[in-house]
């Protein structure tokens, strides 16, 4: 297993083995922070873990291992890997309160308490102690504003949105620590899932430039090479409102029709449209496109549309649904839509860089977001997509008559989707205005490079990113 290893994932098996890992550096010194292993989409987090893990019993066969995630299909995945490794076995007779090594998969995702249950079993002897995650992808699901951004008087001083993960990551990274410290973190940044078009944004955005695209391009051949990866698609739909309180669902018909019309479009002419898993090689599945949304109305009128033109293989679900999963094409639905239906989700989904992060990242091939571009300037992130996509030449639909076509405009977009876009005409004198100031602005910003400040520090925000009553969820 360890063969297969990159050098970054070996270091962090290597350090597993030789103590750097360890609850303390010596028998007289305190329990210190745990060992941090961050792993950005497509990194092989997991694998990562389950091959310490493999390394340990190899190295003794006594070692009592522990490892444990914070949501089920973590724990899930976690359990598919030891099997594949065959590492997993019953044993009755064993002391289940004395761990040598402890592992906490999609720590990211934990609030403090949550990780402190299985770290409250660590002890002096403990010979490793190792969290594994992205404080970049989705947090903890806190309800409470109070709770979430912290209290003014220091007894919740970092509030519960931030995980363990990520406090002891920056306690690492801190420029006073000491090299022994900073040598407790180890950040993988192989990305083994996405072409590297794809990719490209959320490494600017998120890591530092730092994500290197490994993935053989043959493996992602949907679109041709020379084809954008990353498309927007304009749509001048109505959002509308599903319920009430504090965990209000939208949605927008008109957004949902016509990512559909997309999807199936897309199919017939090129893309792929076979639902038998038996396809050959030269199109793609009906199964390998994925479709994610903000809001679960969203995402069952979507799913419901797909079914009634024969396309349910076609997997929709919520950003929460699709961490740590991905596709081979993906379809995202953006849901709101002008500048005046802003103004009261400016603490929503859309408004979480992390949530963001996910949704761009789950696609292998090929990405397709469907939106109204005025009502995603608001946030600097989709902001930077919009530029993207623009600076490209990869924006169609609504908006893009208002594009120059400098250089050959279309002629990097895939056929199959182009061939969806007909003659755009204003339905409404003031969208239509407050869509050629939304690409004007798109355009001065992409002449000028700038764009990319985009963290905002706003517990509100970030609180208010998972109030969705997550009960909802709907199997994929």
């Amino acid at each position: 297993m360890l063969d297969a290893l990159n050098p970054e994932q070996r270091k962090v098996v290597t350090d597993v083995l030789d103590g750097t890992a360890a609850a303390v550096a010596s028998r007289r010194a305190r329990i210190g922070p745990p060992y941090c292993v961050l792993g950005p989409p497509g990194t092989g987090k997991t694998l990562t873990v389950v091959s310490a893990a493999a390394a340990v019993l190899e190295s003794d066969p006594n070692a009592r291992i522990l490892l444990c995630a914070p949501a089920a299909f973590a724990a899930d995945v976690l359990c598919s890997r030891l099997a594949d490794a065959s590492l997993l076995h019953a044993d009755q007779t064993a002391n289940s309160r004395c761990f040598t090594h402890i592992f906490i998969d999609e720590a990211g995702q934990a609030t403090v308490p949550e990780s402190l249950v299985p770290l409250r079993l660590v002890t002096l002897n403990c010979k490793a102690v190792v969290l594994a995650g992205d404080p970049m992808q989705l947090g903890p699901v806190v309800h409470s504003g109070v709770a979430a951004r912290g209290s003014a008087d220091g007894i919740l001083r970092s509030g519960l949105m931030t995980s363990l993960l990520e406090q002891a990551a920056a306690h690492h990274a801190h420029p006073q620590a000491r090299a022994t410290v900073q040598a407790r973190c180890m950040r993988l940044v192989r990305n083994y899932r996405s072409h590297k078009d794809i990719i490209d944004l959320p490494s600017k955005l998120f890591y530092r430039n730092s994500l290197v695209a490994c993935v053989d391009d043959s493996a992602n051949s949907k679109p041709p090479p020379r084809l954008a990866r990353v498309l927007f698609y304009g749509v001048r739909g109505r959002q509308a409102r599903e319920g009430s309180g504090e965990a209000p669902s939208f949605f927008n018909a008109v957004e949902a029709q016509e990512l559909v019309n997309l999807v199936e479009t897309w199919l017939s002419r090129g893309g792929g449209g076979s639902n038998d898993d038996d396809a050959d090689d030269d199109g793609l599945k009906v199964s390998d496109v994925g479709v994610v949304a903000p809001y679960r109305s969203q995402v069952i009128r979507v799913r419901n549309l797909l079914r009634a033109r024969n396309l349910g293989a076609v997997r929709v679900g919520t950003v929460d649904d699709y961490q740590g999963q991905e596709e081979k094409v993906m379809f995202i639905s953006t849901v709101v839509a002008g500048e005046a239906s802003v103004a009261g989700l400016a603490l929503g989904f859309l408004a979480c860089p992390r949530r963001f992060n996910v949704a761009i990242s789950r696609a292998r091939a090929l990405n397709v977001v469907v939106g109204h571009p005025v009502a995603l300037t608001h946030w600097p992130h989709w902001h930077s997509l919009l530029q993207h996509c623009y600076s490209r030449g990869a924006f169609l639909g609504s908006g893009s008559e208002f594009i120059p076509r400098l250089g050959g405009g279309r002629e990097n977009v895939d056929p199959a989707l182009d061939s969806v876009v007909g003659d755009v005409e204003p339905d409404d004198e003031a969208d239509f205005e407050e869509l050629k100031r939304a690409v004007d602005r798109m355009a001065e910003m992409s002449l000028l490079g700038g764009g990319d400040d985009m963290w905002p520090d706003d517990g509100d925000m970030m609180a208010s990113a998972f109030q969705e009553d997550r009960e909802w969820r709907v199997a994929l």
